[in-house]
């Protein structure tokens, strides 16, 4: 009993022993953790809305220089910021070429708006003797027109010859003779002073008018959209771009003889590059001939009278002009 009594106590005090000095461990270990939970800790963000993502562009790299853009071949022209403060109906007027003065009849319809935008411009080219009046009051496709364009009718310059003594008005057809530079310097006035349209330049002649006319389409054909010379001849120059062309031509005419008009259809043919065979046109005494190169065309138009300009002829040549007219 004896001997069970004391390894009881001495259990007893190795236990006790083992409680003393795991003691302090515990106690360091429970101050750790106390300095564990008090330890500062970083608060977390709150949540944010998602924004969508940044996009940061790339830096371009260096772009060569841009070179001058061109004008464009169909502005509006200078006329056409000026309103509509425009004289309208029939004047006259006068512009210094070369040093000297020139006249020219203006026909501006009554109801021009340059606010609804630009409007074609028709330059009409008398006969021999003729004036820009006498020539209005019979070539009617201004009055075709009925009201569509801007008509211009440039007069010539009086000159005695053997035909004529006493002097007659006529034109220089040389492409650098004083009526060419004339036309530019009236296309230059009106462009600034009305609302035309550069893309919508059309010029009629009669007899001399219409060999003045063939000039002009030779020597400006860029800036001319379409001519119609009625009773003429050829200039006797060869085109470099030619214009979209119709010739008129009497059959009966005893001035200016028949196979001119002929002779100018085939030279006009050959300058646009047309094919040979013609088609007649819808409703009308015209043919036209087809396969031309570039802006050109060509139609040809024949009457049984004489050398005058007859109605339905004056006709022909603003339905001519109006098919480009809206283009």
């Amino acid at each position: 009993m004896r001997k069970l009594l004391g390894q009881l106590l001495c259990a007893s005090l190795v236990l006790l022993a083992g409680a003393v000095d795991a003691s302090p461990h515990r106690r360091r270990t429970h101050r750790h953790r106390r300095a564990s939970h008090h330890r500062p800790v970083p608060r977390r963000p709150a949540p944010q809305r998602p924004t969508a993502p940044r996009v940061v562009a790339p830096t371009p790299a260096p772009s060569p220089p841009t070179p001058p853009t061109p004008a464009p071949s169909a502005e509006p022209v200078a006329g056409c910021r000026l309103g509509a403060a425009v004289t309208r109906g029939v004047t006259e007027g006068t512009l210094p070429v070369d040093g000297v003065e020139r006249a020219y009849l203006l026909s501006v319809p009554e109801r021009y708006d340059p606010r609804a935008g630009p409007v074609p411009l028709v330059f009409a080219y008398h006969g021999l003797t003729g004036t820009p009046t006498s020539l209005r009051s019979y070539l009617r496709v201004e009055r075709e027109a009925a009201g569509a364009a801007i008509f211009v009718y440039p007069a010539g310059i009086r000159e005695a010859s053997r035909r004529h003594p006493q002097g007659s008005t006529r034109w220089d057809v040389r492409a650098d003779g004083r009526d060419v530079a004339f036309f530019d310097a009236l296309l230059a006035r009106l462009s600034g002073t009305h609302c035309v349209d550069a893309r919508r330049v059309f010029v009629v002649g009669h007899s001399a008018g219409a060999v003045m006319t063939n000039a002009i389409g030779c020597a400006r054909g860029a800036s001319i959209r379409a001519i119609a010379p009625i009773a003429g001849m050829w200039a006797g120059r060869r085109c470099a771009d030619a214009p979209a062309v119709l010739v008129v031509h009497g059959r009966a005419d005893g001035d200016v003889a028949f196979h001119y008009g002929e002779e100018t259809r085939d030279r006009w043919l050959a300058a646009a590059a047309c094919g040979p065979e013609p088609v007649a046109v819808e409703g009308s005494p015209c043919v036209r001939y087809g396969g031309c190169a570039g802006r050109g065309a060509v139609e040809f138009c024949t009457h049984e009278g004489n050398h005058g300009v007859p109605a339905p002829m004056a006709h022909e040549v603003w339905r001519f002009f109006a098919s480009y007219a809206r283009r």
